[in-house]
Parts: structure tokens; C-alpha cells; sequence
């Protein structure tokens, strides 16, 4: 889930703060955080990302714009993780 929540401030348009400029560099540091994240834990979460897409979608307190860029947080996710 946390590899999830992360990809999605990554890919959530208006959820970094600042400008588009700083909105872009702070993602980037995110994304380099998601990496860090995914090299460093020991549970393959990559095979529960579908388990936790569901739970993200049925969470009401997720925005229009976060369940609308859920998938793109999937795929983020995903590509992050180290192969097996």
C-alpha cells in the first residue's frame, strides 16, 4: 500500500505544492523516494498491487482526481519494483 500511495502523489495532478516547475521536481523526488522504498523492502508488494488498488477505490475519502489516476499509480508502482 505504501509503494501505492506514493506513486499516486507522483502521478496525482495537484497534490504537490508550488508551481507546475517545483510540482515537477518534487515528483521526481518522490518517484526517487518510491525507488528507494521498493529496492529496500523484503515483500514483494508488487503481486498485492491489485489488492491495494481495490482498497483504494473503495476508500471514500479518495478523490475524483485520485481514482481517476489510480491506474497510472498502479503501473508507476509496478515498474518500480525490482524484478524477482
Amino acid at each position: 500500500m505504501t509503494a501505492l500511495i506514493l506513486a499516486q502523489v507522483a502521478v496525482t495532478p495537484g497534490t504537490l505544492p508550488g508551481s507546475v516547475e517545483r510540482a515537477g521536481s518534487l515528483r521526481d523526488g518522490v518517484i526517487v523516494a518510491l525507488r528507494a522504498f521498493a529496492s529496500a523492502v523484503s515483500t514483494p508488494y508488487a503481486a498485492h498491487l491489485a489488492e491495494a488498488e481495490i482498497l483504494r477505490r473503495r476508500d471514500p475519502r479518495q478523490t475524483p482526481g485520485e481514482l481517476a489516476h489510480l491506474a497510472a499509480a498502479v503501473i508507476l508502482a509496478r515498474s518500480a519494483s525490482p524484478s524477482p
